[in-house]
This record gives C-alpha cells, structure tokens and sequence, in this order.
C-alpha cells in the first residue's frame, strides 16, 4: 500500500455481535490476503 493511504472497511450486520477478537482477526487475514500489511522485517 502506498504511504498515506487509507483504507475503508464496511461491516454487515453480523460484525455487531462479533467479540473484538473475531473482528481482529479476520480483519488481520483479509489484510494478509490483500497484502496490504507491511512486512515484518
């Protein structure tokens, strides 16, 4: 990912009862997926 950009992330309804670890972590996978992390050096 480019320096300074950002990136939108849209919910459905499930994330509402969702534990903040459950949101983490498939956020952290999408992310790996995309990747759009930096990597770890």
């Amino acid at each position: 990912m480019s320096p300074g950009a950002s990136v939108v992330i849209v919910a459905k309804s499930g994330a509402a009862t969702a534990t903040f670890e459950e949101l983490k972590s498939e956020w952290l996978l999408l992310a790996r997926r995309l990747s759009i992390l930096p990597s770890a050096e």
